[in-house]
């Protein structure tokens, strides 16, 4: 197996971020998020281990809302150092998979603290350990070094010198033993563990985005160069359906009784179906009846499973969900009313907060057959956000 250990119990004094270090936001996510959507996306790990601060264990919950899970997950709580929370995530480990699994493991070591790791990293790391009993990623040193006295300076050789990054990997015989003879120093990196042994680690490049955020102009640094690798795209959906004369009325994925079902070939979701439709504009994919109609001839109406289909598509292409507008037209059911009903829904199907769901409604004024009762109109307008790196 290759099991991955995300070390998120650090402190984070030098960041003056006024929170935990792997709770700090950017653009919306926290640092671990950026980490662990790397890891359970990487086709080479198998389970994935989060170490967090203190008192942090159940907000781990909130930390992963918005991700798919993958994996084999699970979280212990941190020490006071990053070598004590390392013993602690291999003592949970030893508790959560039996010692023929673990045996010829590889464990794979990263700081939360490093957003922008890559699936690239991750693999090569993997790869490499199964020639080699240690590995990890850094940057060869291109700036000069000095050294500096009370008296004079002198500039220090930079050949074959690294600046250490994560992720970096052990197989878990060597990590034990590591951790054995290293007794109560505390090693600065985990490929140390392998060198106290005698044995040379290799050591494969970093790219530059994979850096460790310290300080607060790290912090800085990381926000410009996720603003400059964002890309956006908008989709607009509508859809309308006229009342049925009997029927439990649908909408959001939800049923609304008192008001009769909209006529339509499936549940007539008409929320769910503008939802989909601007999802499809926003991929360049076309219409919704193109979309659905091969769905109806499965004999499939639930306009929820049209929506995770095309949310597997969204996620296909690394899109993710940054905003929806929803306008209703109607003069029944009163929108404003069950708009937090709505909401909810729709953040628990797309995988979102509902910070990013906005909903309004309006009656017409009597003009059309929607603002006269007859049926229900609603319009979606949509943003995507997606990150390359690559």
């Amino acid at each position: 197996m290759n099991i991955a250990i995300i070390l998120a119990a650090g402190q984070g004094w030098r960041l003056q971020a006024g929170t935990k270090k792997a709770f700090v936001d950017v653009f919306g996510k926290t640092l671990l998020s950026y980490s662990l959507a790397a890891f359970f996306d990487s086709p080479e790990i198998d389970a994935v281990l989060v170490v967090l601060p203190k008192g942090h264990l159940l907000g781990l919950d909130e930390l992963t809302e918005g991700l798919r899970v993958t994996k084999d997950f699970g979280r212990v709580s941190g020490a006071e150092t990053r070598f004590g929370s390392l013993k602690k995530a291999i003592k949970g480990l030893e508790k959560t998979f039996p010692k023929k699994e673990l045996e010829g493991s590889n464990i794979i070591i990263h700081n939360a603290a490093n957003p922008l790791v890559t699936l690239e990293e991750i693999k090569q790391v993997t790869d490499t350990l199964k020639k080699h009993p240690a590995a990890g990623v850094g940057t060869p040193l291109n700036d000069t070094l000095r050294r500096v006295h009370r008296t004079k300076t002198e500039t220090v050789d930079r050949e074959n010198i690294w600046r250490m990054q994560t992720p970096q990997g052990l197989k878990y015989e060597t990590l034990l033993e590591g951790i054995k003879l290293m007794g109560k120093n505390e090693p600065t990196d985990d490929l140390q563990l392998a060198e106290i042994q005698g044995i040379k680690p290799k050591l494969i490049p970093a790219t530059a985005y994979n850096f460790k955020v310290t300080t607060e102009t790290d912090l800085h640094l990381l926000e410009d160069i996720i603003a400059s690798h964002r890309e956006y795209k908008a989709g607009l959906g509508e859809d309308s359906h006229k009342f049925a004369e009997d029927g439990v009325l649908k909408l959001g994925g939800l049923e609304f009784h008192g008001y009769p079902a909209l006529e339509a070939d499936s549940d007539g979701d008409v929320m769910i179906h503008t939802l989909v439709t601007s999802l499809l504009q926003g991929l360049g994919l076309g219409s919704l009846g193109s979309f659905a109609d091969p769905l109806l001839d499965e004999g499939i109406t639930d306009s929820r499973e049209y929506l995770d289909r095309v949310l597997d598509l969204v996620e296909d292409e690394h899109w993710e969900v940054e905003g929806l507008s929803f306008i209703f037209e109607c003069l029944e059911p009163k929108i404003d009313k069950i708009s937090k009903k709505l909401k909810k829904s729709i953040a628990n199907l797309c995988g979102i907060s509902e910070e990013k769901i906005s909903i309004a409604a309006h009656t017409g004024d009597g003009l059309t057959a929607f603002a006269r009762g007859e049926g229900i109109r609603c319009s979606c307008l949509l943003t995507l956000t997606r990150l390359w790196l690559d």
